[in-house]
């Protein structure tokens, strides 16, 4: 009898168990800090980069980023809603990110702002940006698809020098994409669909 109670009561404890709800736990974190007046940033254990608060990401000057000694680590970049802008050199050299979303919430992408990000295949452009700095884009060698938004007016040089361009999505009209600022060595937007 006393078997059959010990029994009953785990199986019962058992149930509640699996009835409590699934905590899921965040990756650990590796590093943090700001990275602007009302920014902070994170990287976890497992090499995503994230930038979360309100406000742009300060500029900086090339390998002076507070993430930058962590860049061949860092395999995914997760900037929150909330960020307006991405500075200068921001995630130069991030060479084993793959690909981007920039959030709706930014308006302006700075110069050299993912400079030799050699792996990045896919940048997807939120629909308030209005300008990508020079170099914006340069040396992502194995970059293929970008998506622009017809938001966008100004597309500094050089932005996507040396990008493997072979799909260029713009949301406007073609009239609209013309009417841009559109400045010396782009000739790989040439493309756009």
């Amino acid at each position: 009898m006393k078997c059959k109670r010990f029994v009953a009561s785990l199986l019962i404890a058992a149930l509640c168990v699996l009835m409590l709800p699934l905590q899921v736990f965040a990756a650990e974190t590796v590093a943090s800090g700001t990275c602007g007046a009302d920014l902070t940033w994170r990287l976890d254990e497992n090499g995503t980069l994230i930038i979360s608060g309100t406000g742009k990401i300060n500029d900086y000057a090339s390998g002076a980023t507070p993430w930058y000694s962590y860049r061949k680590t860092i395999k995914a970049i997760s900037i929150e809603d909330g960020v307006t802008g991405i500075g200068k050199y921001a995630f130069d050299h991030c060479s084993e990110i793959t690909d981007i979303v920039i959030p709706d919430s930014v308006v302006s992408i700075d110069n050299r702002s993912f400079n030799w990000c050699e792996n990045l295949e896919l940048v997807v452009i939120g629909s308030a940006v209005e300008s990508i700095g020079t170099y914006g884009f340069a040396y992502c060698k194995k970059l293929k698809c970008v998506v622009i938004p017809e938001t966008m007016k100004t597309i500094g040089s050089n932005a996507f020098i040396s990008a493997n361009l072979t799909d260029v999505y713009y949301a406007g009209t073609n009239a609209a994409w013309n009417a841009n600022l559109i400045e010396g060595s782009n000739e790989v937007l040439d493309s756009v669909n």
